[in-house]
């Protein structure tokens, strides 16, 4: 286990200024409210991908709601957020992760679209059914 700040290296917080000509971030002094953190992936250590996936998981959301002292709308610190503590694979199987979820993207883009045409269709069908009676 690691934690976030282990993760993100140096530009872990800071207010987010975009991506430089290398795709890193570049931390800026203003943007973001007070309670805003911008988390950005060390790609030394972390895929972006992953680290996303993790902080959008029901692991990440447990731990963070344990850490909040507030009970309506959780709430951490700086200092809380940063000593997440979640497991790292090793880069290799970070990079597969990264590929099979775009792939699963992908698929459920296709079968959105499918969908998406066959209710179009449904619809003309029942506009011309219900136009002939």
């Amino acid at each position: 286990m690691v934690s976030l700040e282990a993760i993100t290296g140096k530009a872990f917080f800071g207010e987010w200024g975009g991506d430089d000509e290398t795709g890193n971030g570049v931390p800026i002094s203003a943007g973001f409210a007070a309670d805003a953190y911008p988390v950005l992936a060390n790609p030394q250590n972390c895929n972006r991908i992953f680290l996303a996936t993790v902080m959008r998981s029901k692991f990440f959301l447990n731990s963070i709601v344990k850490l909040s002292s507030r009970t309506n709308m959780p709430k951490v610190n700086r200092k809380q957020l940063s000593e997440f503590q979640t497991p790292l694979p090793p880069p290799d199987l970070q990079e597969r992760f990264a590929a099979f979820a775009g792939q699963v993207g992908q698929s459920k883009r296709t079968m959105q679209a499918s969908v998406d045409g066959l209710k179009i269709l449904q619809a003309a069908l029942m506009c011309q059914y219900f136009a002939q009676s």
